[in-house]
Formats: C-alpha cells, structure tokens, sequence
C-alpha cells in the first residue's frame, strides 16, 4: 500500500530494505513478499493486490474490509475472488461469525458446481470448530449425495463429524457410519489420516480381527515428510502398544527439523481427548510414552515461534 501511494517500484523498495540480507544469502525477495494462497484460481494482479490489503492486517481489520465488500455497489468480485478471499479468511480467523457472513455473501451468486465444493468444506469446518457436527453433518450431506461423492476432503469432513458425535454421544452407529466412510477414503487415496482413523475407532469399538486386518495395511500407505505422517506412525504403533518399534520411532524424531508449536499442541491435546475417551485406566503403556515424550519435547521448546530441536 505505501508502494501503491508514493508510486514507488514493490521490487526496488524491497531490495533497498533488505539489501544487506540478499547479500548474505539469508533473505531472498521472494521470500518476504506478502503471499496469498490461490489456490489455483483465475485472479488478476489487481484481485491479488486488493487480497492483500484485506488480509495482511490485523483480526478486526479483515472483518472490517470484508463487510466493505458487503455493500460495494460500484465493483462486482470474481467468484475466483470470493472464493479466495474465503479460503485465505478461513485460515485466519477459523472461528470469526465473518465467515458464515461471507459464505452467506458468496451464496447468492451464481455459483458453478467446481466452486460449491470449497464453500460447503469451509461451511461444515466452520460448524465443527463451533462444535456443532451435527450441523456440519447437515451441511454436507445436504449438498452432496455421499453413495456416489469421491471428493476425500468431504468423506473426511463427513466421517470426522460422525467419529466426534460417535464419541461424545458414545453412539456406536455413529462410529461405525464415520468408519465405513474412513474406509472409502483410504481405498481411494491409501493414505495414513484414514488409516489411522479406522485403527482408533476399531480400537473403540472392541473390533479385534478386523483391527488385525487394518495393521496389515500400514505398509499401503504413502510415505510422506509431514509432523502429521510422523506422528501418525508413532499413534499406529502406540495403539497396537508395540513400545518397542515406539522407542525406536521416536528417536527419529530429531529428523523433524522444525516442530510447529501448533501441531505440537494440536497433537497433544487429541492424545488427552483419546484419553478422556477411554478412561486413564484403559490406557496401554505405549500410550503413557508417547504422551510423556511430547510433552517433554513442549516443555524443552520454545512455544512463541516455530523451534527447531537440537
């Protein structure tokens, strides 16, 4: 924006500003500039220069410019616009009531089948972070027909709604509907969020043999370099109390060179709500490791930025 005003060149300011950090190789230009995910949306530098006004400020700045986008009668946004706005949004303030405000905006357009998709998930992750799967649950499944969806993201939107109720309520129906859908995106993608899922709820629901089966099928699963693959890997051992592949597990834990205190939290606290589910003495001893090491690891770090672990 100072740029835009002053009309000054974005790159030479920026090259002045961190010349001394290019010189050393520290700090590229690339990497400082204010980004926004598109999404692999059709949006115009000036679409991208008016997201960043929006949302490279503070919470109630971001509220304030998308109500200004509310009453704009002289400037009609690109849904490719909209939609961004809502997915960058979402991810800054998950929990503002200015989401559903915007969804609400965005729905009274002229929306194509491609975009619906990305307005119900933001709809129904909205729901569940108010702690309202059963809305979540409505939302999806009023908008798609899940006999013959394969869109993964949604089946795990829907069965991660059905696996909270079915623990909460302790509904078994709930459980078993959030387990066949678990399935489905594990058949579709083979990947370790719906394998480990199955393995939890058959855990919950006293389902030895099939249990059994799904171990089997780690080996299907896709290597990936995430904290969350990692830690998924180290939950498939903790579940079957194999303490000894654990021990083995978590001394690789120093090939995560960067440890988002989010995540680690995040991590922690979904290791406790499992406790909570089961009982503190239903709890395997594989589980009191895995839960004590990080710990430990929280309380060697320091929270207030990303650490990296010596």
């Amino acid at each position: 924006n100072f740029c835009n005003i002053h009309e000054i060149s974005y790159d030479w300011f920026m090259k002045k500003m961190y010349k001394n950090f290019e010189d050393l190789n520290l700090l590229s230009i690339k990497d400082i500039r204010p980004k926004i995910k598109d999404y692999g949306f059709n949006l115009k530098q000036e679409d991208i220069n008016k997201l960043l006004s929006i949302l490279n400020n503070s919470e109630d700045t971001i509220i304030k410019e998308i109500k200004k986008i509310f009453n704009e009668k002289s400037y009609i946004y690109s849904n490719d616009f909209l939609i961004v706005l809502l997915l960058n949004s979402f991810e800054k303030i998950p929990n503002n009531e200015i989401i559903l405000e915007l969804i609400y905006f965005i729905e009274q357009k002229d929306i194509s089948e491609y975009f619906k998709k990305y307005i119900v998930s933001i709809k129904a992750k909205y729901f569940s972070n108010s702690q309202n799967d059963e809305k979540a649950i409505e939302t999806l499944e009023n908008s798609f027909d899940f006999n013959v969806c394969n869109e993964i993201e949604l089946i795990n939107l829907l069965a991660a709604s059905y696996k909270r109720i079915g623990y909460k309520d302790t509904d078994e129906e709930s459980l078993v509907k959030s387990l066949q859908l678990y399935k489905r995106t594990f058949e579709l993608e083979k990947s370790y969020y719906s394998l480990i899922n199955i393995l939890y709820i058959l855990t919950n629901l006293d389902y030895e043999k099939e249990f059994s089966n799904y171990v089997k099928k780690w080996k299907e699963v896709k290597v990936e370099s995430s904290w969350w693959y990692f830690i998924s890997k180290l939950e498939f051992y903790m579940l079957q109390n194999d303490v000894t592949n654990l021990k083995k597990e978590l001394n690789n834990i120093i090939d995560i060179k960067k440890i988002s205190p989010l995540n680690l939290n995040s991590t922690i606290r979904e290791l406790n709500y499992y406790k909570d589910i089961q009982g503190n003495n239903n709890v395997n001893e594989a589980f009191t490791l895995l839960l004590s090491e990080l710990e430990k690891i929280r309380k060697n770090s320091d929270l207030g930025k990303e650490s990296h672990l010596d």
